[in-house]
């Protein structure tokens, strides 16, 4: 039990968005993911990091990409994570997760 004035506070996972349960999370020097989602990323051999370099702009939303801002690498692209997972502006153009579910959708 809590004591007075102790607040659970819970970590949300940068892929999904959805609530971390306590044995499912993993840490990364980029936030808090749920082990399987991270471990999806990982094994695809994509880089998740933080972005450090010269001045550059997401692949794929073509904004400005924020110092210290979470992205990920596939291949020779930076894309913020959140465009890799979510094609913006609703495009059909992603490289992540969203590209299958498009694609399964589709098939029915």
């Amino acid at each position: 039990m809590l004591g007075f004035g102790v607040f659970m506070q819970y970590a949300t996972c940068l892929i999904c968005a959805d609530e971390i349960a306590t044995g499912e999370l993993r840490q990364h020097l980029t936030g808090d993911y749920h082990t399987g989602c991270f471990t999806t990323i990982a094994a695809a051999g994509i880089t998740v990091d933080r972005w450090t370099g010269e001045e550059a702009k997401c692949a794929l939303c073509q904004q400005d990409i924020a110092r210290q801002a979470v992205v990920v690498k596939p291949a020779h692209l930076v894309v913020h994570l959140r465009c890799f997972f979510t094609p913006p502006r609703a495009a059909r153009k992603s490289l992540g997760a969203a590209a299958s579910i498009e694609s399964a959708a589709q098939n029915g």
